[in-house]
């Protein structure tokens, strides 16, 4: 492609951009795919999980304007994880959630122990929400219901992978009513005495 454009053949300008933005498209899609594909080396420390989510609220407001509210029930705050991986996560859920709403919406982010030995991490939405048949393939690596070149369809499959290495689990409900629409991912923990159990692990 610089080859030819050092030719100033000016009739290839279009084929070329096209050519560019195909190459920095695999560029990425192989960068994301090493990244994606290394193992979860977990380093877990104790985190605060309301500033967690009060840190990614605060960076979401940056670029979108939206209403996000923050919900923190029961007394325990801090939860044993690794806090690189979990935001990650975290950021990734919301990408997924600020696509379905677009430019508008109600962005929900909710942290609560129902039990002892368990915690609840939520990133809900008010957006279009996903059909039911799909949401069986939504881990599925490479799955995308995307057409575009910004989505690779490899963020949920590995949201899913960090959360098994925290011996979590992670859901997902979804409604696409013409009211009740909007969906809800939910990261279930283990906490408790998991400090022992993740280093053990």
């Amino acid at each position: 492609s610089q080859n030819i454009r050092s030719l100033q053949m000016d009739e290839c300008e279009g084929e070329l951009d096209i050519i560019d933005h195909s190459v920095s498209h695999i560029d990425e899609f192989v960068r994301r795919s090493r990244e994606y594909s290394k193992a979860i080396v977990l380093r877990p420390t104790e985190v605060n999980m309301e500033q967690l989510l009060w840190e990614i609220r605060e960076e979401t407001k940056t670029s979108w304007q939206g209403e996000i509210r923050l919900q923190i029930k029961g007394q325990g705050r801090t939860l044993y994880c690794d806090y690189y991986y979990m935001k990650e996560v975290l950021l990734n859920l919301t990408a997924n959630a600020l696509d379905a709403m677009g430019e508008n919406g109600i962005l929900t982010f909710g942290y609560e122990t129902p039990r002892k030995n368990i915690a609840l991490i939520k990133v809900e939405d008010n957006g279009c929400g996903i059909p039911k048949e799909e949401i069986p393939s939504l881990f599925t690596l490479y799955y995308s219901k995307h057409r575009d070149s910004s989505h690779f369809g490899m963020g949920l499959s590995y949201c899913q992978k960090v959360v098994r290495a925290h011996r979590g689990y992670l859901q997902v409900e979804s409604s696409v009513g013409a009211k009740d629409h909007g969906t809800v991912f939910t990261i279930c923990l283990p906490a408790g005495n998991r400090k022992r159990r993740i280093r053990n692990g």
